[in-house]
């Protein structure tokens, strides 16, 4: 018999007591950083191993209810950050190493595929093709044409059909 899963809005007692902690030291008392081994002894455990997905959940439970945003720092703890462009530039550069990285090792063994199994090579060719699309779009130049539209467009956030004009070659 399947367990009964808990509602979402259900906080297991130790994240509860994270979101406390971070709320308390980040918010109410305004620090800017808040160390793991503060979090560490409220729940008595290690947020960083056994822990981490609850202090996941409470640091989201902050960033969305406080529009907080928060940086791990490796071994020490988290920051409160205001680098908004920063965070986003991380994500943008891994995502992109992640997608050139699977494209070089997935094109490296295509010459041993049988090729007689078009379904299989079409399917690989089509998500060789979005990954190649994702490191295009990850791209400076990409962003620098995409920097000028949304500047055009008084700085709102373009809808998906709209950047994908940006990039249509007319």
């Amino acid at each position: 018999m399947e367990a009964k899963r808990k509602a979402i809005s259900e906080m297991a007692t130790d994240t509860r007591i994270l979101c406390n902690v971070l709320e308390s030291h980040l918010i109410k008392e305004g620090k800017d950083f808040v160390s793991y081994d503060d979090l560490n002894a409220a729940i008595n455990g290690d947020v960083q191993l056994e822990a981490r997905g609850r202090l996941a959940t409470a640091r989201k439970y902050i960033e969305r209810e406080h529009g907080t945003l928060l940086e791990c720092i490796m071994g020490q703890g988290l920051k409160r950050s205001s680098d908004r462009c920063g965070t986003l530039d991380t994500a943008t550069k891994s995502i992109k190493r992640k997608a050139r990285r699977a494209v070089r090792r997935v094109v490296n063994t295509l010459g041993k595929v049988d090729e007689s199994d078009t379904s299989t090579l079409t399917a690989v060719n089509t998500r060789v093709s979005l990954l190649g699309a994702i490191v295009m779009f990850a791209s400076n130049k990409a962003q620098k044409k995409l920097t000028e539209k949304v500047q055009a467009n008084q700085a709102k956030e373009l809808p998906v059909g709209e950047t994908l004009k940006v990039f249509d070659g007319k």
